[in-house]
């Protein structure tokens, strides 16, 4: 886990950034789940963790705020194969937890323990290599979530719809 000095980079404070072996050792690119426990952001654009090849819009996986909703995104190839949305952002400190999982032509993200969006169709992102925590591999203040990130959890396995909504609840 390398913490970044954000001075250069116009952030607050330092970010999180997971590389190499300390990703690639327990990361499964076929299949799993990511979840995380956080507060909202004031931040519109705010990315709360993401996985990826070194270019968001590449090959990525990520969860985010994106024009008032918070969602679980996947690209592929520099392709959008999946955009799950879980509602309005809400109030900006409010305690959230979003699990989303994925497969080949199989994703889905649950969002407090609520229903399950999914999305049945899509290739997946691809030789990953990095995890980035409170912002998107660009290292923008844009993209800089403004609250407290509590807990990064991984599943080497896609967990079951069920499951989704008991680990977000």
């Amino acid at each position: 886990l390398v913490i970044s000095c954000p001075c250069a980079l116009g952030l607050a404070t330092p970010v999180a950034i997971m590389v190499g072996n300390n990703f690639s050792n327990w990361y499964n690119q076929t299949n799993g789940t990511f979840a995380a426990s956080f507060d909202a952001s004031a931040n519109a654009n705010a990315t709360y963790m993401s996985a990826s090849n070194g270019s968001i819009v590449q090959n990525s996986i990520h969860i985010d705020n994106d024009s008032g909703n918070m969602r679980a995104v996947y690209y592929s190839g520099s392709v959008e194969v999946a955009a799950l949305v879980l509602g309005a952002t809400g109030t900006a400190g409010t305690a959230n937890k979003i699990a989303t999982a994925y497969a080949v032509n199989d994703f889905a993200a649950s969002r407090n323990g609520g229903t399950v969006a999914t999305d049945t169709s899509g290739a997946l992102p691809v030789s990953l290599t990095q995890l980035n925590i409170g912002v998107d591999d660009r290292l923008l203040a844009a993209n800089y979530t403004s609250n407290h990130i509590k807990a990064i959890s991984y599943y080497n396995t896609r967990l079951t719809n069920a499951q989704l909504q008991a680990v977000s609840a």
